[in-house]
C-alpha cells in the first residue's frame, strides 16, 4: 500500500522541468474481464481523472484508451487494486496498439481474500503518431479481476483502485 500512495504522490505532486506526461486514475470499483479468445479487456479510465500534458490524454471515444501523440521512449508506471478469485493469480499488462509491450507483463501470484496490489514498470518506444496504450487484464481465460477499494474502507470518497503515470524521456 505504500507503493501505491508514494506513486499517487508522485503523479500528482507538480513536475519541474520540461517533459511530457500523463497520469490517469480510476476511483472507483469496475470488473476487467478475462481475456476471451485472445481478446483483452482493459481497465477503463475516468477521463475527469487525468492530469497531463496534451500529447498523452485519454481517448474520449474509447475511455480504454490512452493516445500518445509523439515519438520517441516512454515509461510507464501502473499500479492495480484488484481482487480475483481465491488461490488464483492475475496479471495485468501494458499494450501499445494491440500488441503487449515486451517486458510489460506484471503478476500477483497469490490473490487471498482481501484486495492484491500489482504494481508495474516498463519502458517502451512509440514509432508511430497517435499510437494507443491500454491496460489490459492478461490473466488465464475467463479469469475477471475486480478493481477494488481497501476492505475495511469507511471514507466520504472512494479511494484510487488504478493508477497509471505515462513520462516521455527526452
Amino acid at each position: 500500500m505504500k507503493k501505491f500512495l508514494a506513486l499517487m504522490l508522485l503523479a500528482t505532486t507538480p513536475v519541474l522541468g520540461s517533459f511530457d506526461f500523463g497520469c490517469f486514475w480510476v476511483e472507483n470499483v469496475q470488473t476487467v474481464d478475462g481475456p476471451t479468445g485472445g481478446v483483452y479487456s482493459a481497465v477503463v479510465w475516468n477521463p475527469s481523472n487525468e492530469q497531463n500534458t496534451h500529447d498523452i490524454r485519454i481517448n474520449r471515444s474509447s475511455q480504454d484508451e490512452i493516445t500518445i501523440e509523439e515519438r520517441g521512449t516512454y515509461i510507464a508506471r501502473f499500479t492495480i487494486l484488484g481482487t480475483a478469485a481465491p488461490s488464483t493469480s492475475y496479471r495485468f499488462a501494458l499494450e501499445l496498439n494491440g500488441v503487449i509491450v515486451p517486458g510489460g507483463v506484471f503478476a500477483v501470484e497469490t490473490v487471498s481474500a482481501g484486495v492484491d496490489e500489482l504494481v508495474g514498470q516498463v519502458a517502451f518506444n512509440v514509432t508511430e503518431r497517435h499510437s494507443i496504450i491500454r491496460l489490459v487484464n492478461d490473466s488465464v481465460e475467463g479469469l475477471n479481476v475486480t478493481l477494488a477499494n481497501v476492505a475495511g474502507y469507511s471514507g466520504a470518497t472512494d479511494n484510487v483502485t488504478a493508477s497509471i503515470f505515462i513520462e516521455q524521456k527526452k
